[in-house]
């Protein structure tokens, strides 16, 4: 089971749900004060398949912490199944498919959160309590997801960069604690790696930050019978 909590003590950073709504909308923030006793946050006990490729799921998160997984189910060419990741969600962000909930399409890929994951489920009638018609709702909404939109860009020119370049532009961008989440050969495969590959530049940047920090250690002590 799932354990849940009121997200106003659910903090990332000093900012959970409301304040980034609050953040975000400016003259919509009393829906903030009226949404306060429905959201709740939960804590995924193990990982978890929300969406799966071909289903219409309309489900929106707020990823508090921990991180989610875009990938799709395929066959290599020893026929067997093999999950070719597309892209990871970082925490704070809205979080949902796109294609299900703005076009009614079934999703094209699988979407995955990682077990210690803390979510907000976003729910249209949470919106409810504000008396808004249809379509002024919808445009409420559709305003608060426009703000998350991928950071396509950032992310294709990482994957442009040499392989050693590429694993630090990764890490830079969605923080170290994401290897804490997912297996190396899931990031591996985003990385267009091999997960041995991968091993091998995570040993040597380990082994540098290990070095970099005996070096400060020892300018520290020396330091001190300055």
């Amino acid at each position: 089971m799932n354990e849940k909590k009121n997200c106003m003590n659910c903090k990332r950073g000093g900012e959970n749900l409301l304040t980034y709504l609050c953040r975000h909308l400016g003259e919509e923030s009393k829906l903030c004060e009226m949404e306060t006793p429905l959201l709740e946050a939960q804590t995924l006990k193990k990982k978890h398949t929300f969406v799966k490729e071909g289903e219409l799921n309309k489900n929106v998160f707020w990823l508090q912490s921990g991180y989610g997984r875009y990938f799709k189910v395929k066959t290599n060419e020893d026929g067997v199944e093999v999950e070719d990741t597309i892209d990871f969600c970082k925490p704070g962000k809205i979080l949902f498919v796109r294609e299900c909930v703005f076009l009614d399409l079934p999703g094209v890929f699988d979407l995955q959160l990682a077990a210690g994951t803390v979510i907000v489920p976003f729910q249209k009638e949470y919106f409810d309590a504000l008396e808004l018609d249809e379509a002024k709702m919808i445009k409420l909404i559709n305003k608060i997801l426009a703000r998350d939109r991928p950071e396509g860009m950032k992310r294709m020119c990482m994957l442009k960069l040499r392989p050693r370049e590429r694993y630090r532009e990764f890490l830079k961008f969605f923080g170290n604690e994401i290897e804490q989440y997912f297996a190396i050969k899931h990031i591996a495969s985003f990385l267009g790696m091999q997960p041995s590959y991968l091993s091998r530049l995570r040993g040597e940047y380990a082994k540098k930050k290990s070095e970099a920090k005996k070096y400060l250690q020892t300018v520290f002590f020396i330091m001190e019978f300055i």
